[in-house]
C-alpha cells in the first residue's frame, strides 16, 4: 500500500497496490520548472501512502557528501498541496509521506523552487579553489565559447553574482533554458598587467555542450578578479599555425601558454605521440608573418615510470625561409632535461616557419607541454 514517486516526468502509470489498482497521471515541465501535478485515480477508495521524493538539491544538498556545497541556502522550501490545500509535512529518508484514503481525481501538487544556485567544491579540490559553478534545479550548467562575445571562458570571472537571468531559448540546442550573468574575461597586457574586460556570461545545461563547433568550455568560473587566471598576451608561438607528423590530440596545447609544474603535470593540456614508440616526429609553427628569431625553448611531457612517454633521445630545430629548410646554428648543445625548460639560443635568422624534429627513445613515446619561440630585433 505504498507508492514511491521518484522521478518527475510527464506521463501515466498503472500500479497494483493492496488497495487495488491505482492510475497516476503526472504533468510537469521538469527539469525546467518545479511545478509538478500528480492526479491519483484509485480503482476504489482506500488507504495508500504516497511517498514523494524531495531531491537533495531542493534540500540544500548538492550531493550526499561535502564534496560540493551551495554557497547560500535556498530562501524557499518545497510546498506540497493536496486538492489545493497546503500540507504540513516531515521528511522520512528524503520522502514526503502522504497517507490517506485516496479518491478518484485527488490532486497532489509539488512546488519545488528553482533559483539559480552557486556551488563551491571542497577546499581539498585544488583545481577548483576560488571558483564557483552554476546549478538550477537538478541541472548543472556550463559556459561554452559559442555563447559568449569572447570565447575564452577559461579566463572568465563573475562580476555580479546576485542577478542571474533565466531565459527559455527554443531555437538553441533543441530548446534549453540559459542563464545570463554579469562577468568579464581577464587578459594580460604586453606589460603583464591584468586587464578585466566586462562580458555577459551565458550558461547552458552541461548535458547540451559539445553539440556545435569545437570550442572552449568550462564549468568552474573564478569568483573575482583576484583569483582569475588571465589569458596570456599573444606571442609569436601562440599566433602561429601548428602542424604535426602524426594525427595527435591537443595539437594547440603546445602553444596555449599554460606552464606545467613538472614534466608529469596533468592539470593542463599537453601533446603526446603515444602509442607511437621509438619514432621520429616533427612539429611545425608557421608564423603569421616573416619573423626574426633567435631562441626557443621546450618543456617535455614525461609520465614515467608508470606511463608510456619519456623525454626524447635527441631533438633539433630547423627553419624555413621561402621553400627551403635549413638547420639552425645553435650556440652550444641541445639540452634534454626532465622537469625543466630545454632552452637553446641560435644565430638570428629571418624565417616564416620553424620545425622541431625529435627522436623518441626505444620502446616509448614522446610528448610536449609547451614550445616557445622568441624573436630578435
Amino acid at each position: 500500500n505504498q507508492v514511491y514517486v521518484n522521478l518527475f516526468i510527464g506521463g501515466q502509470a498503472s500500479l497494483h497496490t493492496t488497495a487495488g489498482n491505482v492510475e497516476l497521471t503526472m504533468q510537469t515541465k521538469y527539469p525546467w520548472d518545479g511545478q509538478i501535478e500528480l492526479t491519483v485515480l484509485p480503482e476504489r477508495t482506500g488507504e495508500i501512502s504516497m511517498r514523494l521524493r524531495i531531491p537533495g538539491w531542493a534540500r540544500n544538498q548538492v550531493v550526499p557528501s561535502d564534496l560540493y556545497t551551495f554557497v547560500t541556502k535556498a530562501a524557499e522550501s518545497v510546498v506540497i498541496r493536496v486538492n489545493g490545500q497546503v500540507i504540513d509535512y516531515n521528511l522520512e529518508d528524503g520522502y514526503v509521506v502522504l497517507t490517506r484514503n485516496w479518491q478518484k481525481g485527488d490532486r497532489i501538487s509539488m512546488d519545488i523552487p528553482m533559483p539559480v544556485r552557486l556551488v563551491r567544491a571542497h577546499e581539498a579540490v585544488a583545481d577548483d579553489t576560488g571558483k564557483m559553478a552554476l546549478q538550477r534545479g537538478p541541472l548543472v550548467y556550463c559556459f561554452e565559447g559559442a555563447d559568449q562575445a569572447d570565447e575564452r571562458v577559461n579566463h572568465a570571472l563573475f562580476i555580479n553574482q546576485g542577478r542571474p537571468l533565466v531565459d527559455w531559448n527554443e531555437d538553441l540546442l533543441h530548446g534549453v533554458e540559459t542563464i545570463r550573468m554579469d562577468g568579464a574575461v581577464a587578459t594580460y597586457a604586453p606589460d603583464q598587467t591584468k586587464v578585466i574586460n566586462p562580458l555577459t556570461l551565458t550558461a547552458i545545461p552541461y548535458y547540451a555542450w559539445a553539440n556545435r563547433e569545437r570550442d572552449y568550455m568550462t564549468i568552474w568560473v573564478a569568483e573575482n578578479s583576484e583569483v582569475v587566471v588571465p589569458a596570456p598576451s599573444p606571442t609569436l608561438a601562440s599566433r602561429s599555425t601548428v602542424t604535426c607528423s602524426a594525427p595527435v590530440r591537443n595539437l594547440q596545447a603546445i602553444q596555449d601558454q599554460y606552464l606545467p609544474e613538472n614534466s608529469n603535470d596533468h592539470s593542463n593540456p599537453y601533446l603526446h605521440f603515444w602509442p607511437r614508440f621509438g619514432t621520429e616526429e616533427w612539429l611545425q609553427y608557421d608564423f603569421p608573418e616573416t619573423s626574426r628569431i633567435s631562441s626557443s625553448r621546450i618543456y617535455w611531457f614525461d609520465d614515467g615510470p608508470e606511463g608510456g612517454c619519456r623525454i626524447p633521445a635527441s631533438w633539433h630545430l630547423e627553419y624555413r625561409s621561402g621553400d627551403k629548410w635549413e638547420p639552425l646554428k645553435v650556440i652550444g648543445d641541445y639540452p634534454i632535461l626532465k622537469d625543466a625548460w630545454n632552452e637553446v639560443h641560435f644565430q638570428p635568422v629571418t624565417a616564416d616557419a620553424i620545425r622541431l624534429i625529435l627522436q623518441a627513445r626505444k620502446g616509448v613515446s614522446s610528448g610536449i607541454h609547451e614550445w616557445e619561440v622568441s624573436g630578435s630585433e
